[in-house]
């Protein structure tokens, strides 16, 4: 069969350039969508959830990953102990080097 044969087949059948049909083209894009977000999800609320730990252990398929949680000072994220880059000792969002002040905010 020509190309040209084989294109009006498949343009008779509401088949697009692979053989698949544009709503099920569509339908799978947005179950892969679905997982996606739904796996970001997860992987978020698994950091949240061990958030006072150094590092937990993540149960992906066929395979479990150390997950690492230290930052730069070596702390779990939740420690009250973190260091500041001035070298003071109150960790909170406003940073004072005696002239200004450095507003930090979690976005």
């Amino acid at each position: 069969m020509t190309s040209s044969l084989i294109s009006n087949i498949l343009s008779s059948n509401n088949y697009g350039k692979f053989g698949i049909k544009k709503r099920d083209l569509t339908n799978i894009a947005t179950q892969i969508n679905n997982a996606l977000n739904r796996k970001k999800e997860r992987l978020g609320a698994e950091r949240l959830t061990n958030g006072f730990a150094t590092s937990y252990s993540h149960v992906g398929i066929g395979k479990n990953t150390t997950i690492t949680l230290t930052g730069g000072d070596a702390l779990e994220p939740w420690n009250t102990a973190h260091t500041r880059e001035d070298g003071g000792t109150s960790m909170n969002n406003v940073v004072y080097d005696g002239r200004s002040f450095a507003f930090c905010s979690a976005v």
